[in-house]
């Protein structure tokens, strides 16, 4: 037994009842065995969800659920997390997916303006990974679920705002590199060649 008085059960039973009792022991013997106590473990299930935090070369960010994480000017960032209660079932890998927001109206929900950026990351002691955020002053939002044999855990959410300066993040819809106002053509435009087109058929 710890000198806090703490102990660790390993290797239970899932679904099984234990009972449990306490005792004492010094120099002149045992005393009796009391305070019973009855536990029933639960079955195995999905993990519980990771905790997550932005590293940077200088510090650990965490967001607290509804803040923005405000990230630092001119630096590398990595996600990181603490690996959860496996809930009887080895954790084989994490899902970590990562896309560029807006906030909606209600200020309390948010829209996905870019492509998503999905890794499975396997769970060899990895406890961190590189993001790339390549648009400034944008809002992502990071997501990380655990993955054992019976599915997913609920996916551990932050929001982080990149600073301002540098690329512009794409309007929704619109395809990076790509004017839809250079390929398209005017009414005017479309007249003149249906004309054209016309006047050659007819010829």
């Amino acid at each position: 037994m710890a000198v806090d008085g703490l102990y660790v059960l390993e290797n239970l039973q899932p679904t099984t009842t234990y009972d449990f009792r306490f005792g004492c022991k010094n120099r002149v013997g045992f005393s009796k065995y009391e305070h019973n106590r009855q536990i029933t473990t639960t079955k195995k299930r999905e993990p519980e969800a990771p905790f997550l935090s932005i590293q940077t070369r200088t510090k650990t960010l965490i967001g607290d659920p509804g803040n923005v994480i405000e990230l630092p000017t001119d630096q590398e960032y990595e996600v990181s997390w603490k690996i959860p209660r496996d809930n009887g079932e080895y954790i084989d890998f994490f899902l970590l997916s990562y896309y560029a927001v807006k906030a909606l109206p209600e200020a309390t929900r948010w829209e996905r303006i870019d492509d998503i950026t999905k890794v499975e990351i396997p769970n060899r002691g990895n406890v961190r990974w590189g993001l790339n955020l390549p648009y400034k002053d944008t809002f992502y939002q990071v997501n990380l679920a655990a993955h054992n044999r019976l599915g997913y855990s609920q996916e551990a959410q932050i929001i982080v705002k990149t600073p301002s300066g540098g690329n512009e993040i794409p309007a929704p819809g619109a395809t990076k590199g790509y004017s839809s106002q250079a390929n398209t053509l005017s009414g005017t435009n479309l007249l003149l060649l249906s004309t054209a087109l016309l006047f050659y058929t007819t010829r």
